[in-house]
């Protein structure tokens, strides 16, 4: 499994970088320019870029993208330039199901979400961009990723690398272990899971399921810059030292 570090505001993080994977959300973007522009970042020392929409955050901040589709497709693709090329995979514009959002905007079920993650996968997927689009599975039952599987697969949008969104900062790890196992019954391809806690990445269960996770969830909430990069470095090495246990 390979694990994506996610960088935040801090320009002297994405400076000294020497991390070969690296994933960069455009909600940390939008917030760091006061909501008013979506700025590309040079993440020095990268191979491979994941790019996200951050959905999980601005849901939470506006209730909604405060960009459009357009303007988002603009910044991957002044984020592969920056970065010489070094864009992979993007996630498409998802709409998250944690309960966080659901008491937050009560007007719009999971299965609303649900809806408005697969007609956001369509368009943005009718965009060219450099890397690879990523759908992402939403929900937060098991049935609820289903519905969203089901919906993907009928209007022929699945690729063979999607995302599993609504999994940040989950501390039931059986649960997830489930929902991952029922997913991979009717999928075949490669699955990256948002935000998974170092608690989920603890069960070596998950790993032949999994091609890929990031850091997003155990950076969350660091207010001093210090403390984002203890828990970097610190990911990291635990994620290192689990892999080497299991050759």
């Amino acid at each position: 499994m390979k694990l994506y570090m996610g960088f935040d505001w801090s320009s002297k993080r994405r400076k000294l970088n020497t991390y070969p994977y690296c994933f960069l959300s455009a909600a940390v973007c939008w917030s760091y320019t006061m909501r008013k522009s979506l700025p590309a970042w040079k993440i020095n020392g990268a191979k491979e870029i994941m790019l996200d929409s951050g959905g999980f955050s601005l849901m939470n901040k506006h209730g909604d993208y405060p960009f459009t589709t357009e303007e988002y497709v603009d910044w991957i693709i002044r984020m592969n330039e920056i970065n010489d090329n070094k864009v992979k995979y993007v996630a498409i514009r998802d709409y998250p199901c944690e309960p966080e959002i659901s008491r937050k905007l009560g007007l719009m079920s999971n299965i609303d979400r649900i809806k408005k993650t697969v007609e956001n996968t369509k368009e943005c997927m009718t965009h060219d961009i450099p890397g690879e689009w990523m759908p992402v599975l939403q929900g937060y039952t098991k049935q609820e990723y289903l519905t969203c599987y089901q919906l993907l697969y009928d209007m022929r949008l699945l690729t063979d690398y999607i995302a599993v969104g609504s999994m940040c900062r989950r501390t039931n790890v059986k649960e997830i272990e489930n929902i991952i196992e029922t997913i991979k019954r009717g999928y075949s391809g490669n699955l990256h899971l948002f935000g998974l806690t170092f608690r989920a990445l603890k069960n070596k269960t998950l790993y032949p399921m999994i091609e890929s996770c990031d850091t997003i969830g155990y950076t969350y909430g660091c207010k001093k810059l210090k403390d984002t990069f203890i828990r970097f470095d610190d990911m990291v090495d635990k994620f290192n030292k689990i892999k080497l246990e299991m050759n």
